[in-house]
């Protein structure tokens, strides 16, 4: 589960970096409402933090500070058809 949310995360940044810019606004804002909404029905209703709380400030971060998020570029390993 944690690897699908994980790559869910890395997908989510990768259609928000290259959608146009409108489109992403928009996105941004409504994934945003309804996360902060879910926080805050989670902390009224005291449950504890969990692994999903994680996820969702990762989730807030992405859509905050988008730049905070990005993996770094990883080389390729030299192989056979490296030459190509």
């Amino acid at each position: 589960m944690t690897a699908i949310i994980e790559g869910q995360l890395v997908a989510l940044d990768g259609q928000m970096t290259y959608a146009p810019a409108d489109v992403t606004k928009k996105a941004r804002m409504k994934i945003l409402d309804r996360t902060l909404l879910w926080v805050a029905a989670r902390d009224e209703k005291k449950i504890p933090a969990g692994l999903a709380d994680c996820y969702a400030k990762s989730l807030v971060q992405l859509l905050t500070e988008p730049e905070s998020m990005k993996l770094p570029e990883r080389q390729r390993p030299p192989g056979p058809r490296a030459g190509q």
